[in-house]
């Protein structure tokens, strides 16, 4: 069982060592922009749990009005292979019922890409299609960084409204510098 709830305060430092471990530097924002924002109630930062109250994950979304963006998800290497991340992001799927849900992952073929991360990146859009996301052939820049944008509903997301959820998100001097943008 996969419990999803707001983090408390007293499992910061466990969920900032999973979000450091997780995802690598180039793609990080700052831990304390993170928390910030979800005192601002424009991220929501949440724990994802066992039935014993273990930690297994975590989930960061960015909010502004009727779009949500899982901005970062990651299960304990510890805790992988079990079907938990299926079934948390079938947790955020209800959570977010009603909104415009969507997320940004590595793209796909890009020619300096090393096999061993190509085939990373192959298993992590499998998994996201294998449970309910939709691709419809958007992709962005980040950071630098090429992404795909999948979605639950399978609508494209247009450039200004993905600079809306970044703005609200990570707040506007964040998403000057982060840069989102629609790409071909």
């Amino acid at each position: 069982m996969v419990l999803l709830s707001k983090t408390a305060s007293h499992e910061l430092k466990a969920l900032k060592r999973l979000y450091r471990t997780a995802f690598p530097r180039a793609e990080r924002k700052p831990f304390g922009l993170i928390c910030r924002q979800a005192r601002r109630g424009r991220m929501e930062l949440l724990t994802l749990r066992g039935g014993n109250g273990e930690l297994l994950g975590l989930a960061v979304t960015m909010l502004h009005g009727e779009f949500v963006l899982l901005d970062y998800f990651a299960v304990d290497p510890s805790a992988r292979g079990g079907g938990i991340g299926s079934e948390a992001l079938r947790l955020l799927l209800e959570r977010y019922a009603g909104k415009r849900f969507f997320l940004e992952i590595e793209r796909l073929g890009l020619p300096d890409t090393p096999p061993e991360q190509e085939k990373l990146r192959e298993r992590r859009k499998a998994f996201y299609l294998r449970n309910g996301m939709q691709a419809p052939g958007l992709y962005a820049c980040i950071l630098g960084q090429q992404m795909e944008l999948l979605t639950a509903d399978g609508q494209p997301v247009t450039e200004e409204e993905y600079r809306a959820v970044y703005r609200s998100g990570a707040g506007r001097t964040a998403a000057l510098l982060i840069r989102p943008r629609i790409v071909e």
